[in-house]
């Protein structure tokens, strides 16, 4: 019944089972480790701690610019279909979900801007 499915199922995960065996074979096994004050791929030395605190705020910024990225890519996949919807008699339902998406996407950038977590200071005693 499904016996093709299995078939590429299986073919693939030999493939990816036999490229694993092969590069175990053919990379270097010795000289491989590094230490930790060692250049990085750039060539540069390494400077001062390697563990440091990242921010409150750089970690809120780059959550908010995450949010409003995969907003965008929700909202053009929607555009996409829209007019089908429409045709199909779910105009109104699409609306209705797409203003309470674009009403919560508003206020959550206003809470942001009003807290205002969006400007970036070195040093505001936020991390």
């Amino acid at each position: 019944m499904h016996l093709p499915n299995i078939f590429v199922a299986l073919s693939v995960g030999f493939v990816c089972v036999a490229l694993l065996f092969v590069g175990a074979l053919v990379r270097p096994t010795q000289g491989r480790r590094q230490s930790h004050n060692g250049s990085y791929d750039s060539g540069l030395e390494a400077e001062g701690k390697p563990w440091i605190k990242t921010p409150l705020q750089f970690q809120l910024v780059c959550s908010v610019c995450l949010l409003f990225t995969v907003s965008a890519i929700i909202l053009l996949m929607v555009a996409v279909d829209v007019r089908a919807w429409i045709e199909n008699g779910l105009g109104k339902q699409v609306l209705i979900g797409l203003g309470a998406f674009i009403t919560i996407l508003v206020v959550s950038l206003a809470h942001a801007w009003s807290r205002n977590d969006l400007n970036w200071k070195e040093g505001d005693g936020r991390s």
